[in-house]
């Protein structure tokens, strides 16, 4: 099996593209409940954070363990019995690029998913399915109204 790893711009990239076109499918209920409640808070408030940024956070903080877990299962693969893994952490930022058109956003993001599964945990396995099939629906959707 080889692995493919994943640089931070890519990362970034697919994760931008996630915010900026899909995130009224990515969240579910629960989680926007959680964000409105807490863009209510006054600590919140104080900090200046507002129900986009805290969305953008969360995000951001899933895609780091992402890409850590991508990280590790590339070290893992391709590191010599015996030698120390490396792996480097590098905060993944939200980049105001052209969005990826959403074909080449599923087919990375399912690349992510078979590149990363061994290390990530459970709920974010789930999350990166929901956010999968939430691309699923809109690539279809979209060739549907094309067709």
């Amino acid at each position: 099996m080889s692995v493919i790893g994943f640089s931070k711009d890519e990362i970034s990239q697919i994760m931008s593209s996630v915010f900026s076109n899909h995130r009224d499918f990515v969240f579910t209920y629960h989680e926007r409940c959680m964000f409105n409640e807490h863009s209510r808070n006054d600590t919140h408030i104080k900090l200046g954070a507002t129900f986009d940024t805290l969305q953008m956070d969360d995000l951001r903080f899933f895609f780091e363990r992402v890409y850590l877990s991508n990280q590790l299962q590339y070290q893992r693969r391709y590191n010599k019995y015996g030698s120390v893994l490396k792996i480097e952490y590098n905060p993944i930022e939200y980049l105001q690029l052209i969005p990826l058109p959403n074909t080449k956003l599923l087919a990375k993001l399912k690349s992510i998913r078979y590149n990363s599964d061994e290390f990530l945990n459970p709920q974010d396995s789930e999350r990166l399915d929901r956010i999968i099939n939430a691309v699923t629906e809109r690539v279809l959707q979209l060739s549907e109204v094309t067709a």
